[in-house]
């Protein structure tokens, strides 16, 4: 074998070698928009929470939501609509949406096999549980498929 062939081989040897390793790896972090933080003083939800708490526990529940029902199947879609005040209603969309992409992202990365395997993982994380209660009292919910 020439020489130019087998350091061919053993680059790609290396580089396939380094994607497989890659440990898959999803985060909930929540940073509350600016448009999300208005009118904290006069807008006051019946419960008092601020714009800012209603956008997170919303970013928060459809995040997790999302994990959940693409940990049971990977093609389903994460639904990223609800009612709420404005606030929330953008915490929604931003926490079904960034979910979405990371776990697409995950998929290109580290294969579809593996993502599934590691939102399992999360899945039986607790704390996800609880996320989703005040949106998804019932559990877990999937986008309807389209007809």
């Amino acid at each position: 074998m020439t020489t130019w062939r087998l350091l061919f081989l053993l680059s790609l040897a290396s580089v396939t070698a380094g994607a497989s390793s890659e440990q898959p790896t999803l985060s909930c972090k929540v940073s509350v928009p600016p448009q999300a933080r208005g009118a904290e003083k006069t807008e006051k939800s019946p419960n008092g929470e601020s714009n800012a708490v209603r956008y997170t526990t919303a970013y928060e529940a459809y995040w997790w939501n999302c994990v959940f029902v693409r940990a049971d199947a990977l093609d389903a879609r994460c639904p990223f609509i609800c009612s709420g005040n404005p606030a929330a209603t953008l915490g929604c969309a931003d926490g079904g949406a960034k979910a979405t992409n990371d776990i697409d992202e995950l998929v290109r990365r580290v294969s579809g096999k593996r993502t599934r395997e590691y939102l399992r993982t999360l899945a039986h994380d607790p704390v996800g549980r609880l996320k989703i209660k005040p949106y998804f009292g019932s559990g877990p919910r999937a986008e309807a498929p389209t007809r």
